[in-house]
């Protein structure tokens, strides 16, 4: 598994990977040089209360006008989380409140969490049960899993708020990123060497050719004895 080499070579949890990448996008995408995602984070001692009695919800603020690669905005997050120690509490452990106040960043209704993907219901005797996927309280959510050596999603969305389509795209983006930056990682030796963040190729060949050679094939005939204010009449 290639995301071994995160741990082995760079110390980087797969998570910390994927919300990064997640981030390089998101940056990509808005133009966008300061903002923050959510992110839930597990508190051992409540692992055997009541559901939802063991996750915090944390924001991890991003500045790409201090990075350049990949490895710089991780170690930006590592070092915001150790910022995050007060009188040695953990971050995990700290109200969302005084996070918020930490990063004192621009916050995007956008979360990046790691989870369990695997949903089992309850079994009744004479009872027939099934899963509701309905969940009010999630809006737009990036799933992260890893499970038997391999790393799953599940994304997430309010349907009137985000098109189906721009978020297939940013998703396929999100796959692309993923996969380049992973490949260089584990290839590289020298890490000072690494890719900058815009000299990423986010659109596949076919997206790149349909936007250049169709999109942009805007040549038409048109009479070449008529003043230019009448071609656009007979547009209009």
């Amino acid at each position: 598994m290639k995301l071994n080499c995160l741990r082995n070579k760079y110390r980087i949890t797969p998570y910390l990977y994927g919300q990064s990448v997640f981030a390089v996008l998101l940056n990509r995408y808005t133009g966008q040089n300061k903002f923050g995602v959510s992110y839930l984070v597990a508190i051992k001692e409540g692992a055997d209360f009541i559901y939802g009695a063991n996750i915090n919800t944390n924001i991890i603020p991003y500045d790409f006008n201090k990075v350049n690669n990949i490895i710089d905005l991780i170690n930006q997050s590592k070092e915001f989380i150790k910022s995050l120690r007060y009188n040695g509490v953990i971050h995990s452990y700290l109200p969302i409140s005084d996070i918020i106040s930490v990063s004192n960043k621009d916050i995007l209704n956008f979360a990046f969490i790691q989870t369990n993907l695997k949903e089992v219901a309850f079994e009744f005797k004479n009872i027939k049960s099934t899963i509701n996927n309905t969940n009010i309280e999630l809006s737009n959510v990036f799933e992260q899993e890893i499970r038997n050596e391999e790393i799953n999603y599940r994304v997430r969305y309010k349907l009137d708020h985000i098109n189906t389509m721009l978020l297939s795209e940013f998703i396929d983006c999100y796959k692309r990123l993923f996969i380049q930056i992973l490949e260089e990682l584990e290839s590289l030796k020298d890490i000072s060497k690494l890719h900058n963040f815009r000299n990423y190729d986010l659109l596949s060949y076919e997206q790149y050719s349909k936007i250049i050679n169709i999109w942009n094939n805007t040549d038409i005939d048109y009479s070449s004895n008529k003043l230019i204010y009448e071609l656009f009449e007979e547009l209009s």
